[in-house]
């Protein structure tokens, strides 16, 4: 069995595979001895490597790029569950879910957010957070999304085009010119969130909700012509520092 949790641990990721389990700590185990895995664990470990085994031998039979299998194990459902929420359910676990009393718009972010969380945990082939198109599984989202939008202030930043035309555009203080349509916000303020914890290192779904609430303030304050903060990080490639000098 701790040959499947290492294979899955490197192809999830750890921390995907962590929620799966409802577990922490999983990255130290080294050995088939560090560990000891109950019924309902080695359950969902079967389950995935299983899955996973049958989506792999599917894009193959159909002659498509084999590394569609974890967006497509992402989207898959299982005991009307999305199945990492279903593996972890298993464990004695539960979906992770902050609410506000005040603000529904937070409120069905942090909804989104919670079903999509262990996706976005999952490790992707060179990306720290892939982005999922969630109006394509789940249509009803931007209707909802959309409907919280119009009677939110936040509808002032909107443009007067209908349909896809429909947008989101301003421009800040340091020149930069910012579009968003509008059945593409939700997604963005989610995946731009978790992304930015990744570049912190600190991205528990605590930190996922607070950047999530950064980013809807940020909008708003816009409306208000308020002063607000936005984050952005700049990588370095190719950089060697050479010997260091003791």
């Amino acid at each position: 069995m701790f040959n499947i949790f290492n294979k899955l641990r490197q192809l999830l990721g750890v921390h995907c595979l962590e929620y799966a389990l409802n577990q922490t700590n999983l990255e130290t185990i080294q050995s088939a001895d560090g560990v000891v895995f109950n019924a309902n664990e080695i359950a969902v470990l079967e389950l995935l490597n299983q899955k996973i085994k049958e989506i792999r031998v599917a894009l193959i039979q159909k002659d498509s790029y084999e590394d569609q299998y974890l967006t497509l194990l992402s989207e898959m459902e299982a005991g009307g569950k999305p199945i990492f929420h279903l593996c972890r359910a298993l464990c004695g676990g539960e979906p992770l879910l902050r609410t506000s009393e005040t603000d529904e718009l937070l409120n069905y972010c942090f909804q989104i957010a919670s079903r999509e969380y262990p996706t976005l945990l999952m490790k992707q082939s060179g990306l720290m957070a892939k982005q999922y198109n969630y109006n394509q599984k789940y249509p009803m989202d931007f209707e909802g999304f959309e409907a919280l939008i119009k009677r939110d202030k936040i509808s002032d930043l909107l443009n007067r085009e209908a349909g896809l035309m429909s947008a989101i555009k301003f421009v800040t203080d340091d020149g930069i010119s910012h579009y968003t349509q509008t059945v593409q916000l939700l997604e963005n303020i989610i995946t731009i969130s978790f992304q930015n914890c990744t570049f912190r290192g600190c991205f528990t779904y605590d930190d996922l909700t607070r950047e999530i609430e950064k980013q809807v303030l940020f909008l708003r304050h816009i409306v208000n012509n308020e002063e607000a903060d936005y984050s952005s990080f700049i990588g370095i490639v190719g950089l060697n520092l050479g010997i260091l000098a003791n």
